[in-house]
């Protein structure tokens, strides 16, 4: 699954909002994940296969931790056909929750 992944910095650093990192609701888990997404450049294959890769937890784990992220609105997750009939996603780390998204989350 192709993705249209877009990381806009001019440093080499990642910004994670206080209001995420002091939420006692989400665990270290899931923050870490959000931390780690926003450090990856536009070039990055953004799908959970990828972000289990790169941890030591494993896909169940990192897939557990993607869906925390989308279920508290913390990462939007759009996904549509494109006109060829393949699947397209794009990606969207937020800055501040939208917990209204949920139920689109757990239509995905």
């Amino acid at each position: 699954m192709d993705n249209n992944a877009e990381v806009i910095r001019s440093h080499r650093f990642a910004t994670v909002p206080e209001q995420l990192l002091r939420d006692t609701s989400i665990s270290f888990g899931a923050k870490g994940l959000y931390a780690f997404i926003a450090t990856l450049p536009s070039s990055a294959p953004l799908t959970i296969n990828y972000l289990a890769e790169q941890s030591p937890a494993g896909p169940h784990k990192t897939r557990t931790l993607y869906h925390e992220l989308q279920e508290t609105g913390w990462l939007s997750v759009e996904r549509w056909r494109d006109e060829k009939g393949q699947w397209r996603q794009r990606w969207a780390l937020l800055d501040t929750p939208r917990p209204e998204w949920k139920d689109e989350a757990k239509a995905s």
